[in-house]
């Protein structure tokens, strides 16, 4: 009853909210030319119009495409409460894991360090909170043992987006072979599905449109936006002379803190991009040499791996993400729910993780436009997702320490143990 409640509450909000839609608008009118007989998805003309056109794969719309036969605030209403009861859902899910009394601290960090976010891609109506929920799902089921789940979730999500798919090279270093294999067969399945409605033919020539307008020209997309904050684009604000003429009536500061050639900072954009990704699958890998021994405090490395692979998602955004909008960092739900398998383990951890989402929440709370865009320019966002994954990163190399050192000491009582008897 109190789920129905919260259903009925959403989506009066949604009716109330819809005229701030800003993404939702884009997949309804696709939804209603899609009703109208069209095909081509990715004109100009299908959805709202340059530059907002429909991007996604031809599967998300047609899991859309009942919403309109409805009104769009009807639409936008149950669209608006899907995405909060899955956040709910996924929310009452993980906390099943947080020890009794330290949920107040889990809660206050989840919360400073997610629900801006959240809120404001709800909002929006933004479909990325759909693949947030469907990502923590998988890695949920997959830390529980429940792999079909885990690939399902995993594999419906990265045909909306592919960034669930970047966790595949996770599960590979660890010798998840099943899992891997499993993810990859449903995602086949899965992207092979639109042929029912369009037909085998049109269905290989939508991809092959989705492709040259979207895949082949994300740095047009990226140019669209006055800030990019994913890591190549803050790099480029520290290191080169962004021009904001474009967007001069918003007013945004240059950040630049030294003028370095085009290249270069590509070249060191490369180089955190490769660092990122070497070191998190190298501790991924170590951490499973050591998830058979003893755990400390109760907490094995599994969990840990968990928490590593949240980690991996955000920072895979903050790396590839074409444009990294502020509204892609509602995936840090995901980090905030795998929180407590870390700093439960090691209690220190918890303040410098606090402090993180507490920095973040007051970023959002300064008052005045100027100092939100002067923050957003200075790349404030991508600097608080690279420290929760140094956080994240060093809790995992602690537990590696320790299991090492746990399998030292087994392997000795071990041996004394054989001593004895001979």
């Amino acid at each position: 009853m109190l789920w129905l409640l919260g259903g009925v509450i959403a989506f009066w909000v949604g009716r109330r909210a819809a005229g701030h839609s800003v993404d939702f608008i884009v997949y309804y009118r696709a939804a209603r030319s899609l009703l109208a007989g069209r095909t081509d998805l990715y004109s100009s003309t299908f959805a709202w119009g340059p530059p907002m056109i429909y991007v996604y794969p031809p599967l998300f719309l047609l899991l859309v495409f009942p919403l309109g036969w409805l009104s769009f605030a009807n639409a936008f209403g149950v669209w608006f409460a899907l995405e909060a009861l899955a956040v709910g859902a996924v929310v009452w899910c993980g906390q099943r894991q947080w020890r009794a009394l330290a949920r107040p601290g889990y809660a206050w960090t989840l919360a400073a360090l997610a629900a801006p976010y959240v809120v404001m891609t709800l909002k929006y109506g933004n479909a990325h909170l759909l693949v947030v929920a469907l990502t923590i799902v998988g890695v949920l089921a997959w830390a529980r043992g429940r792999l079909w789940t885990s690939s399902a979730a995993l594999a419906l999500g990265g045909a909306i987006k592919l960034f669930p798919l970047l966790l595949i090279p996770v599960f590979l270093v660890r010798r998840e072979w099943r899992l891997a294999a499993r993810v990859g067969i449903l995602s086949c399945v899965i992207w092979v599905l639109p042929a029912l409605y369009f037909g085998p033919r049109r269905t290989v020539v939508l991809y092959r449109q989705w492709h040259g307008t979207v895949i082949a020209h994300v740095p047009a997309f990226a140019a669209r936006r006055a800030l990019n904050q994913s890591l190549g684009g803050a790099m480029a604000r520290w290191f080169t002379r962004v021009d904001y003429k474009r967007w001069r009536h918003l007013g945004y500061p240059q950040v630049t803190l030294v003028q370095l050639p085009g290249g270069v900072v590509r070249w060191l954009e490369a180089l955190a991009a490769l660092g990122i990704a070497g070191c998190s699958l190298w501790m991924c890998a170590r951490l499973r040499g050591v998830e058979d021994s003893p755990p400390a405090a109760g907490f094995g490395g599994r969990e840990v791996s968990v928490a590593m692979a949240a980690s991996i998602f955000v920072a895979a955004q903050l790396v590839l993400g074409p444009y990294t909008p502020v509204l892609y960092f509602s995936c840090w739900l995901l980090v905030g729910l795998a929180l407590p398998v870390v700093t439960a383990w090691r209690k220190v951890l918890l303040w410098p993780f606090g402090v993180v989402s507490t920095v973040n929440v007051i970023l959002f709370a300064l008052p005045g436009t100027n100092a939100q865009r002067a923050i957003q320019a200075s790349g404030a966002f991508t600097l608080i997702g690279m420290a929760i994954w140094v956080l994240v990163m060093a809790a995992g190399r602690r537990r590696v320490r320790e299991g090492a050192a746990a399998c030292a000491v087994a392997q000795a009582a071990s041996h004394d143990r054989a001593t004895a008897r001979w």
